[in-house]
């Protein structure tokens, strides 16, 4: 049995649940949320249609406004937070490491360290807060007669600050592990694609065709990594 972390913020974790959340009354959301490790503080959480990157991203956005930059992350092996294949390009096997997915390339921008479970018991804290909230939160939800993802999340809202005020605890430790966060966050919780620029001077990305504006540095960037 491990012990909580000490200080708010060393440890944060991460984790999403797929579930009935509105029962009969609307579709089927996944819940996601961040729990602090020593606090059991829900401090950001969001329904989301799947679990994705961009479901991290929004919420990994807001905990660091609001919070500042975690320690560690704790969560499982999904492929949002880790790589799960077996490819190595060619870069990859000359440089001897792999690149990282989107969010663990974000957490790197940061300084996050990222730790892998091996086991759905291995983060049985936040698994157990899911089971708390299929049942109090689903009440809630009910009760509101919220059925859709705007009133879901309107509810949730309200939720989360009662839920923090009665079930949290102290830390071990009152000065907190929290880190300032970098001002360009639009720039680290987001994707990145790396392209060759064409001849013209273009870059193509997802079915759209981006003209480099003239540059006084150089007349062009064509063959250039960017």
């Amino acid at each position: 049995r491990r012990l909580p972390r000490a200080r708010e913020g060393e440890m944060v974790l991460l984790d999403a649940s797929l579930h009935r959340w509105l029962e009969d009354r609307g579709p089927q959301f996944t819940l996601l949320g961040f729990m602090d490790d020593a606090t059991g503080k829900v401090l950001v959480a969001e329904f989301s249609p799947t679990e994705d990157a961009r479901g991290y991203f929004r919420l990994l956005h807001r905990l660091l406004r609001r919070f500042g930059v975690p320690l560690s992350f704790y969560g499982d092996r999904h492929s949002v937070f880790v790589r799960n294949d077996d490819f190595w390009s060619v870069e990859e096997q000359l440089a001897g490491r792999r690149q990282p997915t989107q969010f663990g390339r974000a957490l790197e921008q940061l300084g996050i360290t990222y730790i892998a479970a091996q086991s759905p018991q291995a983060k049985g804290r936040i698994e157990r807060l899911w089971g708390t909230f299929q049942d109090r939160l689903i009440s809630e939800l009910r009760l509101a007669g919220a059925n859709d993802s705007v009133s879901a999340q309107s509810v949730l809202r309200g939720f989360l600050p009662d839920y923090n005020r009665r079930f949290a605890r102290r830390p071990r430790e009152t000065q907190t592990a929290w880190r300032t966060a970098p001002e360009n966050l639009d720039r680290i919780c987001c994707f990145v694609h790396q392209r060759v620029v064409s001849n013209d001077n273009v870059v193509q990305w997802d079915g759209q065709r981006l003209q480099i504006p003239q540059q006084g540095q150089r007349f062009s960037f064509a063959g250039a990594k960017v």
